[in-house]
């Protein structure tokens, strides 16, 4: 008796193993198939964030090229100014005609608000100098760093003037 009870408990762990095994099937293909949807989903927009970072890419590589930007210039126009005598030079005088490269139109405003003092600077700069000095092309650079220089000195209440290069358009020494 007590073997048909034990008989009767083992067929009825039976039925629910079945059970309980195939539901756990079911659950696993389950999870397995939307593990594989969630792959795929991530597979298309990881390509779509790709192809659109590419068009961005592009399209601000695009805009960039089309806004270049334009050289903002201003005229020092010219100056006579007697150098330094030099070895052979008695009375030496430099003609020298200069133009300013700025950053942007707040700067041409601004060299244009301090053009006397700019022109100021640039004529007490270039007295410093003797014929010998400028005479050379090293001589030339070394003028033009000096009057980046001077020019980069803040006007009053510390309004500093951006300036990119300057260029010589004339220069005679005599």
């Amino acid at each position: 008796m007590w073997v048909v009870e034990l008989m009767a408990r083992i067929d009825n762990n039976k039925g629910p193993s079945k059970n309980r095994s195939s539901l756990l099937i079911m659950l696993v293909l389950f999870i397995s198939l939307a593990a594989c949807a969630a792959a795929g989903y991530m597979f298309y927009e990881m390509k779509n964030l790709k192809s659109d970072l590419a068009d961005n890419g592009e399209k601000i590589a695009d805009t960039s090229a089309s806004v270049a930007v334009e050289p903002v210039y201003i005229s020092l126009d010219t100056f006579t100014a007697t150098l330094l005598p030099g070895a052979q030079w008695q009375n030496p005088v430099v003609y020298i005609g200069l133009t300013l490269r700025l950053i942007d139109d707040n700067a041409q405003k601004l060299a244009q608000k301090f053009l006397p003092e700019l022109r100021s600077r640039v004529f007490l700069l270039l007295a410093s100098y003797s014929v010998d000095q400028l005479a050379s092309p090293e001589g030339k650079k070394n003028l033009i760093d000096n009057i980046k220089q001077e020019l980069s000195t803040p006007f009053s209440a510390g309004q500093k003037l951006p300036v990119e290069d300057v260029l010589i358009n004339e220069f005679i020494l005599r």
